[in-house]
């Protein structure tokens, strides 16, 4: 199992669901976000994606623990936090 904090704030665990939930048990994280793919079985591939997730995680952290609203902060909450459509009655 990996452990990678490249962003402040936030931690990727990579691993077997057993690994991911032993390390979980030892963490002092008050919150987390588990997401899990199936039948991923090239590294390079989900490493990538891990990467990616992370830096879109910290990113998001960010932006909206400070609450920072400049154009380009709105232009990733538009993308990774789209809004539902209206609903019509």
């Amino acid at each position: 199992m990996s452990l990678i904090e490249q962003h402040a704030g936030v931690s990727t665990l990579i691993g077997t669901p057993k690994e991911v939930k032993a390390r979980l048990g030892k963490s002092q994280s008050n919150q987390v976000l588990v997401v899990s793919f199936d039948n991923i079985s090239n590294l390079r591939v989900l490493s990538t994606l891990t990467e990616n997730i992370s830096t879109v995680a910290s990113t998001m952290f960010e932006i909206l623990r400070n609450g920072r609203r400049s154009s380009h902060s709105r232009y990733w909450l538009d993308r990774c936090c789209p809004r539902p459509p209206p609903h019509h009655t």
